[in-house]
């Protein structure tokens, strides 16, 4: 009986120690909330479904310290590195797919009349993410204005009249951030293998 014990502590050390110690990678994630609020209704309009998404992954260091990212790109130069601690970016228009954008991009811009700008800051003792993100594509301009837990913003597009067609109006949308740790995957290797362990202790002492 003691030897079950005690291989059920053991397997419960494993699963549980990596967990406190091992490192994460933060994924911030921007989900819209409702439709885009379009200021031209117009008969015959392209009112197709428009969604923003994005998401931000800084590193466990980047979290924990706090970060600042303050990234400017026009094309068709490009990034040489990353910021510090910025490990992931995309924001992506769904139904719009000429405005999409990923950190690959911004290391390797190729295409002309593009600028972006991407200031972003957070961290341990925060909500969300705080800052702006100036998308302006060829033929489609998105702000994103984050503050905390919620971010709102603005979407023009030549290619819909329904939100501006380049003539200084825009559909606004609004949405919510969400933060999540993910464990490095060696981490979450040890923590399945101490659930095992913890499986089969029960499993002699039920047979015992």
């Amino acid at each position: 009986m003691f030897k079950v014990i005690s291989g059920a502590a053991v397997a419960l050390a494993v699963a549980l120690a990596p967990v406190a110690e091992a490192d994460a990678s933060v994924i911030y994630t921007l989900a819209q909330v409702g439709g885009v609020t379009r200021p031209l209704a117009q008969p015959g309009v392209d009112y197709r479904p428009l969604t923003v998404t994005g998401t931000v992954v800084v590193s466990d260091e980047a979290y924990r310290d706090g970060f600042s990212f303050d990234v400017n790109v026009v094309a068709p130069f490009g990034l040489s590195a990353p910021p510090a601690g910025l490990e992931g970016f995309s924001v992506q228009v769904l139904g719009l797919p000429s405005a999409s954008l990923t950190l690959a991009d911004l290391l390797d811009r190729q295409g002309p009349n593009e600028a972006f700008r991407i200031a972003l800051s957070g961290g341990a003792g925060t909500d969300g993410l705080n800052g702006v993100m100036r998308l302006f594509f060829q033929s489609d301009d998105v702000v994103i204005n984050l503050d905390g837990p919620t971010f709102s913003g603005n979407l023009q597009s030549d290619a819909l009249p329904s939100c501006g067609n380049g003539q200084g109006f825009g559909c606004t949308f609004a949405g919510s951030t969400v933060m999540v740790a993910v464990p490095e995957p060696a981490s979450a290797a040890l923590f399945g293998a101490g659930l095992l362990g913890l499986i089969g202790a029960a499993r002699r002492r039920r047979a015992a």
